[in-house]
């Protein structure tokens, strides 16, 4: 009896540890299951994430898509004030897309520049040539000097006989007309502020780099301007400061010790600048640029600058006169023509050696004959190229940029069929 009383004891204890046992591999198996489930989970969370983010970036794009923007169809209109500028074309619920679009608002001082998509108004706004040095300003300052005997207000102001500090004049040196202020420098433009440049309406184009600088302090809402640009590629820039500064002595900057630096070695060097436009255009001298800053530069280029190319030289000062009416009463358009292609052919001559330019081969062949390290060729995607890239890489999509829109605006505002 005790045995088969032990024996049904033992069946019992072993029929009770079965459902324990079970049970155990049942929870274990839930585990595993809700374990999957979970990863299932975060890997859809995490595409949906990586969907949205990407789309958030394509909405950006779409904002400064040049097919969002039709330079005639909107001509007289205003690009929205405020927040609304830099939401349009995007969906309201997105959110990651707002925030990011928030960022590349204009500053507000950017309403006293006229939008692209408003008419110029000859007599109400001044020309603003942004002065994007080692890119054909020179040249250009020429042209608007002898082909179009424009009054200019750029750098030159102090050099007036008799120079007058508490008002504003024009005066004559080497045959071009200036007003009597100094724009390269941000005291100079404070006092040509105080003295109301924009308001006098003396100047026919104002020419200076600190973009901001004009646009706060020179120009209002009242009396605003209207800016245009000759843009190089990043790389041809630097080579022509190389050039430039090497040899410049007449130029404070002038760095003799540059002709001892192969170009690979200025590219590595405190001389080399560091995406120059990009920095320019947003305001923002030091620091590191974000996506954020290059989305505002786009934008910059995109509603606010009529764009020109130095390797499209000829073509794009013809497109600035067309644009502003530009006449000399003693020149007829021919004349004008020849004027400004005869500019053209002379070149900046203080940057003439640059070795990646052919019509300069006479002033190269005398670098090389000098044996100076400025005589080596920078060649697409050799060593010393890739070094100025590195230093240029925001330069360089804001450039690819501005070709487009130097298309866009070729089409839709002087009638250019491709």
């Amino acid at each position: 009896v005790m045995k088969c009383t032990k024996d049904e004891d033992v069946d019992k204890d072993d029929d009770d540890l079965d459902p324990l046992n079970l049970s155990s591999d049942d929870t274990n198996q839930k585990r595993m299951a809700t374990s999957k489930v979970m990863f299932v989970m975060m890997v859809i969370v995490l595409f949906v994430f990586s969907m949205g983010r990407n789309k958030g970036r394509a909405n950006e794009m779409q904002l400064l898509s040049l097919n969002s923007l039709n330079y005639q169809n909107l001509r007289g209109q205003s690009i929205p004030n405020g927040d609304e500028s830099v939401t349009e074309n995007l969906p309201q619920s997105d959110n990651y897309n707002q925030a990011a679009a928030l960022e590349v608002s204009f500053p507000f001082y950017f309403s006293s520049l006229s939008n692209l998509t408003e008419e110029y108004r000859p007599g109400e706004e001044t020309p603003y040539f942004w002065d994007v040095h080692f890119s054909g300003e020179s040249i250009a300052e020429a042209i608007f000097s002898q082909c179009h005997n424009l009054v200019m207000a750029a750098e030159f102001g102090l050099r007036q006989p008799e120079y007058s500090e508490d008002e504003l004049g024009q005066f004559i040196l080497d045959g071009s007309r200036y007003i009597n202020v100094e724009l390269n420098t941000k005291e100079g433009i404070l006092r040509a502020s105080n003295l109301g440049l924009a308001q006098s309406r003396l100047a026919d184009v104002i020419i200076s780099p600190y973009l901001h600088n004009i646009a706060s302090q020179i120009f209002t809402t009242s009396d605003p301007g209207r800016l245009f640009a000759l843009f190089r590629h990043p790389v041809d820039r630097a080579l022509g400061m190389y050039h430039y500064l090497s040899k410049a002595s007449w130029d404070p900057m002038y760095s003799p010790e540059l002709k001892k630096l192969t170009i690979e070695e200025f590219a590595r060097s405190g001389y080399i600048e560091n995406n120059w436009m990009t920095r320019f255009l947003v305001g923002k001298p030091k620091g590191k640029l974000t996506h954020s800053d290059m989305l505002l530069a786009k934008k910059i280029v995109k509603y606010k600058v009529l764009v020109g190319l130095y390797d499209e030289l000829e073509t794009s000062m013809s497109r600035f006169q067309r644009y502003f009416g530009w006449k000399d009463a003693k020149k007829t358009r021919a004349d004008t023509a020849k004027c400004r292609s005869k500019a053209i052919s002379r070149g900046d001559k203080n940057v003439l050696g640059h070795p990646t330019s052919i019509k300069d081969r006479e002033a190269f062949a005398s670098i090389q004959s000098g044996n100076s390290y400025a005589a080596q060729e920078v060649i697409v995607g050799n060593p010393a190229w890739k070094a100025i890239e590195r230093q240029n890489v925001f330069d360089l999509e804001l450039y690819a940029f501005a070709k487009r829109v130097y298309a866009l605006q070729g089409e839709h505002i002087f009638g250019v069929v491709e």
